[in-house]
């Protein structure tokens, strides 16, 4: 221990000079292809679901790899480039480091350094598994801040450490296994450590698992797993576009957001398909970062849940009167116009429905309901679940009117090839002073 307070002491006079070149200078041997044999962790194999916890992982380097704070006060210490699922650039995801082990005798062919990192998970983060980031060219990135690291040698001399894995330091010299059972060969990323942070996911009890297509959208849940205390926007879709259409235009992708405060975000979507069997689709959410990346590396860092589209049901056809309801109360009157009806569909048409209108009066010899013809028909524009608003009269009658059971007015469309279904008709007394439906 002694051994390695004085070389460290000896070392930061030393540093002082290089600092003052801005840069670090290689003044003695050679440096290897890579300084990093790979990574461990105690979090290897496990699943992260909330933000706010921390990932502690470890980068093991062959030789004596000095982290020397040359400023001996108040320092931020050095981080690492993460590669996150997030809202924005992984270059915005840092791990810090938090110790610096020697695990053998400094300057001997058995000496490696372990450089613990800790990420603390950010809310929305999504990451399958957790990756540092890196390229082929630099390998990883390392933000020094206040510190210098070095490799460092027995005669003094040191230079820049080279932030690649090379596999062939595994286990070196010799087959001794001084790496075997933590380090991973071969992994270049942390990946092979299989870290998962997922601190968002579908809400089944939220979500059904079935709808019926060609009906009304149908809600789905996307929640955190506590309150963000920023807004958290997820990209939502679907490649089964002819079946499902996920957010309020179809074939298009929808972004959710779950604002500050809030653990959840509600987004709606509804069943296209026409077939006579059940049909399965999926939906994906990622944030937008990765979604962006998906023509390039393929899905990535997503959530996935199956839905299951059942076949439609008949559509249906009704009236319906200014109260919102299939019944109305009117004073019988001498004035026109004095009601209005509409036609509700069960679900749009691609075509323009019209309708024929068959109005029963009941006793027969009563009509005290008048409802106007229209030049053009009774319709539902295309696209449309709903007609304009139709006027019709309650004309002042007789007494025997005013005695009548019911007046009925049945819509039937005439153009459709869907079979339509009357779901109400409207129905009414036609009593002196009122009109009823049904």
């Amino acid at each position: 221990m002694k051994t390695i307070l004085r070389f460290a002491a000896s070392f930061k006079k030393r540093v002082l000079v290089g600092a003052a070149c801005g840069v670090l200078c290689v003044t003695g041997a050679s440096a290897q292809s890579g300084d990093v044999i790979g990574f461990y962790s105690p979090a290897a194999n496990s699943t992260f679901t909330s933000h706010g916890a921390t990932v502690e992982f470890t980068i093991r380097l062959y030789g004596t790899i000095v982290v020397s704070n040359f400023l001996e006060a108040a320092f931020a210490q050095p981080e690492i480039r993460m590669e996150v699922g997030s809202d924005g650039s992984s270059s915005t995801a840092y791990a810090t480091l938090i110790r610096s082990v020697w695990t053998f005798i400094p300057f001997t062919a058995l000496n490696r350094t372990d450089l613990t990192f800790a990420y603390t998970i950010r809310p929305g983060d999504i990451a399958q598994p957790l990756k540092v980031f890196w390229t082929s060219a630099v390998g990883l990135t390392i933000a020094p801040n206040q510190c210098w690291i070095y490799k460092a040698y027995m005669n003094g001399a040191w230079s820049n450490v080279t932030w690649k894995v090379d596999n062939n330091l595994y286990n070196h010299p010799g087959e001794n296994g001084i790496d075997s059972g933590e380090v991973l060969q071969g992994d270049i990323d942390l990946s092979g450590q299989n870290i998962r942070l997922s601190t968002l996911s579908f809400d089944p009890a939220n979500s059904p698992a079935t709808i019926i297509a060609r009906q009304a959208a149908t809600t789905w849940r996307i929640k955190s797993a506590g309150t963000n205390a920023v807004p958290v926007s997820v990209m939502v879709w679907t490649p089964h576009t002819n079946v499902l259409q996920v957010g309020s235009i179809p074939g298009q992708v929808a972004e959710a957001t779950i604002p500050a405060g809030a653990d959840y975000v509600d987004f709606p979507i509804k069943g296209l398909d026409t077939n006579a069997i059940p049909t399965l689709a999926t939906v994906y959410a990622q944030r937008p970062s990765d979604y962006s990346k998906n023509d390039t590396r393929g899905v990535l860092n997503a959530l996935s849940s199956v839905v299951t589209i059942e076949p439609p049901v008949p559509p249906t056809i009704s009236i319906e009167f200014q109260n919102g309801q299939s019944m109305q109360t009117l004073s019988e009157t001498n004035e026109v116009e004095t009601g209005a009806f509409r036609i509700i569909l069960s679900e749009a048409d691609t075509n323009c429905v019209y309708c024929d209108l068959l109005v029963a009066n009941q006793p027969s010899t009563f009509t005290n309901i008048v409802i106007a013809p229209q030049s053009e028909g009774y319709c539902v524009n295309v696209g449309q679940a709903q007609s304009v608003w139709y006027p019709f009269s309650v004309r002042n009658g007789t007494r025997d009117s005013a005695r009548a059971p019911y007046v009925r007015v049945m819509p039937a469309a005439t153009n459709t090839d869907k079979p339509m279904v009357i779901d109400k008709s409207a129905v009414g007394t036609t009593r002196k002073y009122a009109w009823l439906g049904s």
